[in-house]
C-alpha cells in the first residue's frame, strides 16, 4: 500500500512535468525578427521535451503496475500461508477447524487467483525491468491477463464472504484465534478482512493505471490502441460482474453488526457464537415499545402439547426496547444506569469501542411464528396492536396512532420478506 502511494505521487509528479512540457514550446520574443529556422528548432525542442516527459510518465506507471502487482501477490501469499493452508491441513488431518464448505464461503477461489497472478507478475517483471520508450504493456494484458472471468466468483461472493468471516470467527474459537493472530503478528497492521477486500480493489486499479498510461502515450505509439482496448475490456467485464452483485447485502449486514455491538448478554445457545448476523437477516426498525401482555389463545388450550412445547414465560423489562429484523423481533432492556439513552442501537454500535452497552438482551420472537398482525377494532388510549402466533396473542402499547401504524407497517414488511424467502427456498 505504501508502494502504491509512493508510486502514485511520483506518477502524478511526472504527469505534471509532462503537462508543462506539452504546454511549453515556441520561444519568446523576436516576433517578425525571428527566423523560420529558429521557429522550427524551438518546435522540435518542445516536441522532444514533451516526448521525454511522456516517456517518464509511462515508465513510472509501468513501474507502479509492477510494484503494486508484487505487493498484491505477497498479500495473497500471506493469507494463503498463514490462514488458508493451516485450515486445509486441519481438514486433511481429520481435525477440521472449518469445513471445506465454510473455508470456501470465506476465501472463495483466492488460491486460484494467487496462482494466476504469480504467472502474470513474472510476465510484467520481464517487460518492465527492461523498459524503454518504445516498450509496450497493452500486449502483456491482452496475452497474459486471460483470467478476468475467474474473478467473477470472488467479486460476486465477496459480500457474503465478509459476512461469513464475521459469523465463523465468533462461532469457532480456534478459527478466531488464527484470525486474531494474523492481525497481531502482521507488520502492516491490517486484519484479515482488509486483505480479503484486496482482490475486489485490484481489477478496477488496472483500468485506472492503463488509462493513465494511455493518456501520456503518443497517438503514433504502438501501445496507444492496445492500452485503450485493454482498459475497456476490464471495465466491460466489471460491469457484467457488478450486475450480479447484491449491493444491499453488505449494507444490511453492516447495520446488524453495529446493533450487535450495542447489545449485551446475547445468548450463545440461541444465537451461535453470540452473533445476530446471518447472510439473510435484514434490519427493519427499532424503538421503545411496550409489550403489555401475552395471552394463550383459546384454540391453543385444545391442542395436545407436551411440556417441551410450552414457551417459557417472557421476562419483560421495566424499560423495554425492541428491534425488528426480517426474521426476528428482539426484546431488550434499556440500561440507563450511566445516563439516559437517546441514541438508537445502530448509532451506539457506530461509535467504535463501546465501554457500556445500554441494550441488554431479554428475549426474542422469530417472525416465522407470527400468523397475523392487527390493531384493535376500536381506537383505544394505548394505541395497541396485536401479534398472533399459533398459541398466543401478544398485545403491544404504542405512544401514538402514528407510532402504532409505523410498527404495524414495519412488521408487515418483515412478514412479507419472510414469506418471499420461504417461497424462494421452495423453488
Amino acid at each position: 500500500i505504501k508502494t502504491m502511494r509512493r508510486g502514485g505521487k511520483a506518477g502524478r509528479a511526472a504527469a505534471v512535468g509532462a503537462k508543462k512540457a506539452a504546454g511549453s514550446g515556441g520561444g519568446g520574443g523576436g516576433g517578425a525578427a525571428a527566423s523560420g529556422g529558429s521557429k522550427v528548432s524551438a518546435e522540435a525542442e518542445a516536441a522532444k521535451k514533451k516526448a521525454a516527459a511522456y516517456a517518464a510518465v509511462r515508465k513510472q506507471v509501468a513501474t507502479e503496475i509492477l510494484s503494486t502487482e508484487s505487493s498484491y501477490v505477497k498479500a495473497l501469499e500471506l493469507v494463503t500461508k498463514r490462514i488458508l493452508r493451516p485450515l486445509e491441513q486441519a481438514i486433511n488431518g481429520g481435525e477440521p477447524i472449518l469445513t471445506t464448505r465454510e473455508c470456501e464461503s470465506v476465501f472463495i477461489n483466492i488460491s486460484l487467483l494467487l496462482e494466476r497472478h504469480r504467472a502474470f507478475l513474472g510476465m510484467l517483471a520481464e517487460r518492465v525491468t527492461k523498459w524503454a520508450p518504445a516498450s509496450t504493456l497493452g500486449d502483456i494484458f491482452e496475452q497474459h491477463m486471460t483470467f478476468l472471468d475467474e474473478y467473477k466468483p470472488y467479486l460476486t461472493g465477496y459480500d457474503n464472504g465478509a459476512i461469513q468471516l464475521h459469523i465463523l470467527s465468533r462461532q469457532y474459537p480456534k478459527f478466531n484465534a488464527i484470525v486474531e493472530a494474523f492481525a497481531a503478528h502482521n507488520r502492516s497492521g491490517l486484519d484479515l478482512a482488509s486483505y480479503l477486500i484486496m482482490p475486489v480493489q485490484r481489477i478496477p486499479r488496472y483500468a485506472l493505471l492503463l488509462d493513465q498510461m494511455a493518456k501520456y502515450t503518443a497517438d503514433d505509439h504502438a501501445d496507444k490502441s492496445m492500452l485503450a482496448a485493454q482498459s475497456e475490456r476490464i471495465k466491460q467485464r466489471l460491469k457484467v460482474f457488478n450486475a450480479e452483485i447484491d449491493a444491499t447485502l453488505q449494507q444490511h449486514a453492516s447495520k446488524v453488526m453495529k446493533i450487535e455491538k450495542a447489545i449485551d448478554a446475547i445468548p450463545t445457545a440461541e444465537f451461535p457464537g453470540g452473533t445476530l448476523v446471518t447472510a439473510d437477516r435484514r434490519y427493519h426498525a427499532e424503538g421503545r415499545l411496550r409489550l403489555k401482555s401475552i395471552e394463550q389463545r383459546k384454540a391453543a388450550a385444545r391442542l395436545s402439547r407436551g411440556a417441551g412445547d410450552r414457551r417459557p414465560k417472557m421476562k419483560l423489562a421495566k424499560s423495554q426496547y425492541w428491534l425488528l429484523f426480517s426474521d426476528l423481533l428482539l426484546h431488550c432492556a434499556l440500561d440507563e444506569s450511566k445516563g439516559a439513552v437517546h441514541a438508537t442501537a445502530v448509532q451506539v454500535g457506530s461509535m467504535g469501542r463501546i465501554a457500556h452497552k445500554p441494550f441488554v438482551y431479554q428475549d426474542h420472537l422469530f417472525m416465522n411464528q407470527v400468523a397475523a398482525i392487527s390493531k384493535s377494532a376500536k381506537e383505544d388510549k394505548h394505541h395497541s396492536f396485536h401479534l398472533t402466533t399459533q398459541l398466543e396473542t401478544w398485545t403491544f402499547w404504542c405512544s401514538s396512532p402514528e407510532d402504532r401504524d409505523f410498527w404495524i407497517d414495519r412488521i408487515q414488511e418483515a412478514l412479507t420478506h419472510q414469506s418471499n424467502r420461504t417461497l424462494k427456498r421452495m423453488k
